[in-house]
């Protein structure tokens, strides 16, 4: 069934202050991050109405918890979104041994920024993303995002060069996949140890470091619904997509636990997810 027009969001979309709604409908906040390069990325959760007590010792407990898994979701999310604005659809990782001697975070941050500049001498117009990795054993290795080719031979000459003779390079792509998966994958792929290898890091210490740029266009709207499957039904709508289509794409959407909202990754290769086209 084709969805109503469109020409009226006041239907459903909500702005200014959200604290005072007077029905027991439920108020989901959208967030849509846009890409250059292609895709998009929405995050719908509901709106919680009412605080916690700041004197209750037990939510603020609840609360420094919440901070903290806030820290790391923004970097996760600071790092995908660099990845998928500058379209890194290959990844390096370089290691070094232990018998070389032991590097602090900031011996490493500076080893991959000379390793950079000395691929782009060498003709590499690259852009990157570099997040520093901890093994089970202790040694720190790190994955780089780039978008652009790099020949193997000037990679590990311009590594031995930083790390000694006994360091590796190993340069990923998976060719199955289109570009724009390929960088979703990635920039999966080197966030996913954010969280565990946080306290490791020294207190200020940047967690990833990158290219200048990334820029990413953001934008936010609130959705009044009457329950999640409603708002997931408005959602999809407003971007013109299937919501059968993306319930069956496990691939490319989480749905938080309750209903309390979805994340998607939209990608234009993933037809699969589009609904029927809207005539003009």
């Amino acid at each position: 069934m084709q969805p109503t027009n469109f020409s009226n969001p006041d239907l459903y979309l909500l702005s200014g202050n959200i604290s005072n709604t007077e029905d027991d409908s439920e108020i989901y906040r959208v967030k849509k991050t846009s890409f250059k390069n292609g895709g998009y990325e929405v995050d719908m959760r509901a709106v919680k109405r009412k605080k916690a007590d700041p004197e209750d010792d037990k939510a603020s407990a609840r609360e420094k918890e919440r901070d903290f898994n806030r820290k790391i979701g923004a970097a996760r999310r600071d790092v995908r979104h660099r990845v998928k604005a500058f379209g890194c659809d290959r990844l390096v990782t370089l290691t070094r041994s232990p018998a070389e001697g032991a590097w602090s975070i900031d011996d490493w941050k500076r080893a991959v920024s000379r390793f950079i500049a000395t691929l782009r001498r060498r003709g590499s117009r690259l852009q990157y993303v570099a997040v520093p990795q901890r093994h089970k054993s202790g040694q720190w290795h790190v994955h780089i995002a780039v978008n652009a080719s790099i020949p193997v031979d000037v990679a590990r000459s311009a590594w031995t060069a930083e790390a000694g003779s006994r360091s590796r390079v190993v340069i990923t792509r998976h060719i199955r996949d289109d570009r724009l998966t390929r960088v979703a994958k990635i920039g999966s792929y080197i966030t996913k140890t954010l969280d565990s290898d946080w306290l490791f890091f020294p207190t200020k210490a940047k967690r990833f470091w990158s290219s200048l740029g990334g820029e990413t266009k953001k934008s936010c709207w609130y959705i009044r619904a009457a329950s999640f499957r409603d708002a997931l039904e408005k959602l999809a709508h407003q971007l013109r997509l299937d919501v059968q289509k993306i319930i069956a794409c496990e691939e490319c959407r989480i749905i938080y636990p309750n209903g309390h909202g979805i994340f998607l990754n939209y990608l234009p290769a993933l037809e699969r997810m589009t609904g029927p086209k809207r005539s003009k």
